[in-house]
């Protein structure tokens, strides 16, 4: 068995971090965890972001900058209280130990897109989640390049 390790993808915003992440799950279910896809209107215009479950495939707004919605805001987009419930419980069951089988096919890594301000800064947004990322086998960790010294220190 492969010693856990955890990778930090960084990059500016629209380099592909989260399409490179929605490509290595659709490669193989051994990635699983939280991806965070754009949201797109007319002509490529992003008004937001959703967010997907890879271990269940399910998809809800998880952020816009077009409606005000009941969560935390940050720079222009306002974020859903019940989009970053429906997340974190959807990492709590992947990264739970008690939700890991012994003995299964090879060992999953577990994808977060993205650790940013809302979470290291204002305490919100995936922030339950991060005391779990320390011992949790192999990650994929999606973080801002100013964020990445955090990230790490977490993981």
């Amino acid at each position: 068995m492969q010693a856990p390790r955890a990778v930090i993808l960084t990059g500016e915003r629209g380099a592909g971090k989260t399409m490179l992440c929605l490509a290595l799950a659709a490669l193989s279910p051994r990635y699983t965890g939280l991806v965070s896809p754009p949201m797109f209107v007319g002509a490529g215009n992003r008004i937001g972001f959703s967010a997907r479950c890879l271990a269940t495939g399910e998809e809800w707004v998880l952020g816009r900058s077009d409606t005000e919605l009941d969560g935390p805001r940050f720079g222009q987009f306002s974020f859903s209280s019940a989009g970053f419930d429906r997340a974190v419980n959807c990492l709590r069951g992947i990264l739970t130990p008690s939700s890991i089988s012994p003995g299964t096919a090879p060992q999953s890594v577990v994808i977060v897109d993205e650790i940013g301000p809302l979470e290291l800064e204002q305490g919100a947004g995936l922030a339950p989640v991060l005391p779990l990322l320390a011992g949790a086998g192999h990650l994929l960790l999606v973080v801002r390049p100013s964020l990445a010294g955090r990230v790490e220190a977490l993981v």
